[in-house]
Formats: structure tokens, sequence, C-alpha cells
């Protein structure tokens, strides 16, 4: 059966392993981020519509399903806004109804959170990731170039509605551009907002890892995802993601730690060093310094940059 709206499963470093739902038309989209992997959005719109009929997209998930695939999430995202979609909340329902045993996870631009119709689709949803990428609407302007009628109050007001009302589902994720949104004022109305947001599980944050739109953005440095992180890390849990990775302690919760790990520790308290070269400075394994280091980051106690011989790591 060849499949229009459902594509993977793909490994995803956010999600795991991900089965794909995309039933929106190529490059539709209520914003036109200059960051977006999916390219240049052809149709900017806040009307939502049908695009696929609903039995169509049921029929194809039913065909992968079948089979039972171990899966870590449903996932409603692709080349589009997916909530521009009509029909997603009966998706959804419809997944957690015949198929209970999996998770459903979001990924939106949060633009019609405000939309109460939008938003009931959180009832049967995991996990939603919503954008908050502008500390006000000229950084909005550049980052995100939205439709008619959004600004970062609309899209403030609909993530803490939803985030109050479906408490613990929604991580934030946030794309840092330097020299548009990442100076100490920019930094400081991240984190006025962010306070309100209460409910919210968490914050991402992600710089340029692929290409985007245009070519005039670069990487943040870890210097600044740094400072993103202290003036956020005590309001909720935060994680750096991409060539720089990096997880508040928050994150830290019933994790096991040996000897290895803390001889793993005090090696990258004094240097950053890759897996490799705690291997050969400890004698272990490179797989196993690859998992002490791993276990030490998903902790909180270390961070991890991508450099061109590989990946650093180093204390916290």
């Amino acid at each position: 059966m060849h499949k229009h709206y459902v594509f993977g499963p793909v490994t995803s470093r956010r999600l795991g392993i991900s089965l794909g739902v995309d039933p929106i038309r190529k490059h539709t989209c209520t914003l036109d981020c200059v960051y977006c992997e999916a390219g240049k959005t052809g149709e900017l719109t806040c009307q939502r519509q049908e695009f696929a009929p609903l039995e169509v997209v049921q029929n194809e998930l039913t065909a992968v399903l079948k089979d039972s695939p171990e899966l870590d999430y449903i996932t409603f995202s692709g080349t589009g806004e997916p909530t521009l979609y009509l029909h997603l909340t009966e998706l959804a329902c419809w997944i957690k109804k015949n198929y209970p045993q999996y998770r459903i996870c979001l990924l939106t631009n949060g633009t019609l959170l405000n939309d109460p119709d939008v938003c009931s689709v959180l009832e049967y949803v995991d996990l939603a990731m919503p954008n908050f990428d502008a500390s006000n609407d000229e950084e909005l302007a550049v980052i995100n170039r939205p439709a008619a009628g959004i600004t970062v109050e609309s899209l403030a007001r609909g993530i803490r509605n939803a985030a109050r009302r479906y408490p613990g589902k929604l991580a934030l994720e946030l794309f840092i551009v330097p020299g548009i949104n990442d100076n100490s004022e920019s930094i400081r109305r991240f984190a006025e907002y962010i306070k309100s947001f209460e409910g919210l599980h968490s914050v991402q944050l992600n710089t340029l890892d692929r290409p985007g739109v245009v070519d005039w953005i670069q990487p943040a440095p870890a210097e600044t995802i740094r400072k993103f992180i202290a003036a956020l890390e005590d309001i909720v849990p935060v994680e750096a993601v991409g060539r720089f990775r990096c997880r508040s302690k928050a994150f830290c919760k019933n994790l096991q730690f040996d000897d290895d790990d803390n001889r793993v520790l005090a090696l990258v308290s004094r240097r950053p060093a890759t897996a490799e070269d705690i291997a050969l400075l400890l004698g272990l394994s490179v797989e196993k310094a690859r998992e002490k280091a791993e276990l030490l980051l998903k902790s909180g106690k270390v961070c991890a940059e991508k450099m061109p011989r590989g990946v650093f790591y180093s204390a916290v």
C-alpha cells in the first residue's frame, strides 16, 4: 500500500522511534521560519482545512500498526503545521481508542493553540512540543515571519492556556538565532514569559544544526546557550540539543551512579574529553566510556559539544 500521509518509522534524537503522520499539504504553515529544515512555506495561512480525508489517513495507519511495530511515539509532524488539519482531534482520539499502547506526540509551532478546537487535541496527546522563538514582535517578524494576526502575545496566550489546562504535556522549543533573540533583554523577556507558562513540562533549546531557508543564520555558541540555561533553569527543566548538548539538573531522577561514572566525571572536570579519550585514560572500552558519559549528560552533570575531532564531554 502506497502511503501519502504516514511515514517512517524514523529514529529521532528527541523522540526515539517515531512513526510520522503528515496530513497537511506540503509547505502549508502559519509561519515561514527562516530556520525551517522543510524549506520555505509555500502557503502561509491560519485557515484550517480537511486536506486529507480522515478515513484515508486512518486506513494508512491501520496498514502500518496492524503488525504492532515497536514505537516510542506516533508523531503529528511533517512539512507543514499539523494543527491546520481539520480532523486532527478526531484522528488522535481514534488512535488512542484503537491503539492505546502507543504514545502520541504533536510537533507544532503553537500558533493555533488559542483555538479551543485545536487545543482539544491535547486531551489525547501525551507530549506536545510548541515553538516559542521570539520575545517580542520584532524578533517574531525576523525569525518566524508569521501569517497575519499572529503576535508574540497571541502565541504566549495559547501556550499559557494549554499548559494550565494540560499540565506536564507541553515541552517548549526555543530556537536561538544569534544576533536576533539572544541578547540580555531578550533572555530576560523569555524568562518572564516562561514563568507565566504554569504547568510547562520543560524547555528545549535548539540552534542551527542543518541548513534552513536563509543562509545568514549561524549556530549559537555554547556560551550563549549556557546563558539561556542559567536564566531558565530555576523556572523549568531546560535541555539543550544539537551541536551543544546540556541538561539542567532538574532532569535528574532516579539515576544510579557507580565508581566508573565518578571517575569519568572527575576526568572531564579537569578537561574536556571524547569517549575515546576517556576510554584510553581510564582503561574502559569506548562503548562503556560513551555509555558513562551519556548517563552523566542525562543527569545534567556534564555537557557535550560536537567538535571536528568528535563529541567532547565536560563538567557543567
